[in-house]
């Protein structure tokens, strides 16, 4: 995986209405082992920074979504687990192109939660909802990554590590 940033000028922050690179392009940062992708968004709404995307229905490569409807989901022992894409880092809107935090840790990025979050937690995409859950017993697949710390009362988590299997070698 190359280590030179392909948003060059950019931010990871920056979102676009067409896209920089191919939608799905990975990128790893070498100092700190965090991964981010980058995304279309195909779904009906908005994103929210922080929020955690699934992977869009139809999976059109790189495609994501924040609406429950068109998220690809699967059941796992009765419960409904979406495929994580990652968290957003900006608004994303309807048609446009951004980047998700995918794979590593970070104690920079934050991620928008139920307010169920303890320290060692693993974490799962809530049901219905664009943001992390403590994972329950029951559920075997989901899992997205495991959070370094509690979420605060604004239900926002600082300092988890994500797990996407695009990442994985």
């Amino acid at each position: 995986m190359t280590t030179k940033h392909i948003r060059v000028p950019g931010k990871l922050t920056d979102v676009d209405t067409t896209p920089r690179c191919a939608p799905g392009t990975l990128w790893e940062d070498d100092e700190t082992g965090t991964g981010y992708v980058y995304v279309y968004n195909a779904g009906a709404d908005s994103s929210v920074l922080g929020e955690v995307m699934g992977v869009f229905s139809t999976y059109a490569f790189g495609s994501m979504s924040t609406t429950a409807a068109t998220m690809l989901d699967f059941n796992d022992a009765g419960d409904i687990v979406s495929h994580v894409s990652g968290v957003c880092l900006a608004v994303i809107a309807t048609t446009e192109y951004g980047w998700l935090w995918a794979n590593g840790p970070s104690t920079v990025h934050t991620m928008l939660t139920d307010g169920t979050i303890a320290a060692g937690n693993g974490l799962v995409l809530d049901d219905g909802l664009s943001v992390a859950t403590t994972e329950i017993e029951t559920q075997d697949h989901g899992h997205f990554g495991f959070a370094h710390a509690a979420d605060s009362a604004g239900n926002v988590l600082t300092g988890a590590t994500l797990r996407n299997t695009a990442f994985w070698r």
